[in-house]
Parts: C-alpha cells; structure tokens; sequence
C-alpha cells in the first residue's frame, strides 16, 4: 500500500507561506521556512515507515492529526507547517503503538469503554484518555529516534504542551479537548 507524499509539492508550499508571509512582514518567516525544509526529510521517512507497517497517511483539511486503526490511516492538517505536520504524525503514529497488541497491552485496543456510555463520561475514562495521549507523544518521540528523524526537541515538546494542556482541561471538565479527528473521546 503506497503511501503518497510529494516532498517537491512540500517544498513549494513551504516557499510559498515564505513569500507570503515576507509580504506580510512577518518575524520568523525565515526561520520557519529553514524548520519546514529541515522536517521534509522526516517526513519522508515517517511516510517511508508508515508505508512498511501497512499504514496509508493522508494530509487534508482537518483540525489537526487523528489515527483512523479501522481504516489504518494517520492523517495530519495539511494546513500546519510540515514541522507540525511531522511532530503529529509521529504523535499519531504512537496511537498506532498503543492499539497494537504487545508490550502496551495495558490500553487494550485504545481508549477503554468508549462504547459504555456509563464509562465514555466517567473520570475513569477521561484519565485512561490523558494516559493514552502522554503515552502517545512520548512513542512518538521514540519513533523519531528509531528512524533517525532530526527534530527539535524543545519545538517538539512546546507542541506536545498545547496539546496536553487541552487534554487536561478536558479531563477536568474545564475545557475543551484538541480533538484527534475522528476519535470519539
């Protein structure tokens, strides 16, 4: 199952939120620009591995990135700029991990009880979520390093934070959950 991934169509869009945003005179164009070309790589060999685990990954209009296990998809905006891009899928790609059966077993097939409605509301619930979605950015991290992705780690970690702030915000009941798209937490 080939994945599609065009680094040259990449490429072109990061040049072009470039030159957009020089226009507008925006701080950071430059650098992030330079983060953009750097995560290419990355992510071809995210695809590349994806790709070889018999996952297909798509890049479309959505909020921000989900992992589809019925469909066997990682899919990520294609609105974020390709070091984000490249930070979700290997945070998605980690959701891949946890609902495989092996050494995470303690997660089952994901989420627990999803189905109960009892149990979908319960601080239970909200807690094995939370724990799934750490467990996730960390398997992520760890994929990065296996395929030898170059990332940087403080980036990494100040997107993992946003993300994992809403997360508990949620599971307080005092906010609202960066929804993976497609998932039904």
């Amino acid at each position: 199952m080939p994945a599609s991934f065009d680094p040259e169509r990449w490429s072109q869009i990061a040049a072009r939120r470039f030159h957009k945003a020089c226009d507008a005179s925006r701080k950071g164009a430059a650098a992030q620009f330079l983060r953009d070309q750097r995560s290419i790589p990355g992510l071809i060999k995210l695809v590349d591995w994806a790709s070889s685990s018999g996952l297909k990954v798509s890049f479309s209009r959505i909020r921000n990135g989900a992992y589809d296990s019925s469909l066997r998809e990682l899919r990520c905006s294609d609105r974020m700029c390709a070091e984000n891009q490249l930070f979700v899928l290997l945070h998605e790609s980690g959701h891949f991990d946890v609902g495989n059966p092996g050494p995470l077993d303690r997660f089952g097939s994901g989420y627990a009880a999803v189905s109960n409605p009892a149990i979908k509301h319960s601080m239970l619930h909200r807690i094995d979520v939370l724990d799934e979605e750490l467990t996730a950015w960390a398997l992520g991290l760890q994929r990065a390093k296996d395929l030898q992705i170059d990332i940087d780690i403080m980036r990494y970690n100040r997107l993992k934070a946003s993300y994992v702030k809403s997360y508990i915000s949620w599971a307080l009941g005092t906010g609202d959950y960066v929804f993976d798209e497609g998932k039904d937490a």
